[in-house]
C-alpha cells in the first residue's frame, strides 16, 4: 500500500494522495478516449466533449447521492459535506446508474445511436476502471475478506489500525492483525477489466 507519494524535487517537499492522483489519471484518460472513439463513429469533437462532460458529471451527482444514503453518520457528523470537491463520498453503482439515466433521457430526447455510443465508450472505460482500482489499491481504501492462502496480501496499516480501536470484531478478531492477509478485489477488478474477451482473441 503506499497511499501517499512523497517526493524531494529541487528541495521542495510535495506530497501526493494516490487515491486522488490515479482519480484524475482515470477521468483525463476516460475523457480523452472516449472522445476519440466517439469522433472515430462520426461525432464532432465539440459535441463528443460536451456529451462526456455531462456524462461525467451525471455519474458524480449519482455517486455521491447514493453514497450519502449509505454513509450517513459521515454526513450528519460533518466529516463530509454533499458539496465537498474532495476525492470523497462517492459510491460506484450510484454512478453507474445515474449515468444509465442519463443515456436512456438522451436516448428519448436526441434520439441518439445508444448502442454506438456506449460501445464506443466501453473500453475508455475498461481502463478508466481499472486505473482506478489501482488508486483504491495504493490507497488501501477497500479490501476483500481475510484469506491464508497465497493471493493474500498484508492488511492495510489504517485498517489494522481502524479495527484495533473497534476490539477486533467479527471475523478478523480471529487472526493476529500483524499476520492478516485480505484478497486484493482491487487487482483482480483491473484483471477482470482489462484482460481480452474470446474474441479479442481470434
Amino acid at each position: 500500500m503506499l497511499p501517499i507519494i512523497e517526493m524531494n524535487i529541487l528541495g521542495n517537499y510535495l506530497e501526493l494522495r494516490t487515491y486522488t492522483l490515479f482519480m484524475w489519471i482515470a477521468i483525463v484518460d476516460g475523457v480523452l478516449l472516449s472522445i476519440r472513439a466517439l469522433h472515430k463513429k462520426g461525432h464532432r469533437w465539440i459535441n463528443a466533449g460536451l456529451f462526456l462532460i455531462s456524462l461525467s458529471s451525471s455519474f458524480v451527482i449519482g455517486a455521491r447521492i447514493l453514497n450519502y444514503f449509505v454513509n450517513q453518520t459521515a454526513y450528519k457528523s460533518g466529516s463530509i459535506s454533499i458539496l465537498t470537491l474532495k476525492a470523497v463520498g462517492f459510491s460506484f453503482y450510484g454512478g453507474i446508474f445515474s449515468s444509465i439515466v442519463f443515456l436512456l433521457i438522451l436516448w428519448k430526447m436526441k434520439k441518439i445511436n445508444l448502442w454506438e455510443v456506449t460501445d464506443a465508450m466501453i473500453l475508455p472505460f475498461g481502463i478508466s476502471f481499472a486505473i482506478m482500482r489501482m488508486g483504491c489499491f495504493l490507497n488501501g481504501c477497500c479490501y476483500g475478506i481475510a484469506t491464508t492462502c497465497s493471493l493474500g496480501i498484508p492488511l492495510p496499516v489504517n485498517v489494522a489500525e481502524g479495527l484495533k480501536q473497534v476490539g477486533n470484531s467479527g471475523f478478523f478478531g480471529l487472526i493476529k492483525l500483524e499476520s492478516m492477509k485480505v484478497h486484493p478485489t482491487q487487482l483482480y477488478d483491473c484483471l477482470l477489466y482489462t484482460s481480452p474477451s474470446p474474441r479479442d482473441r481470434t
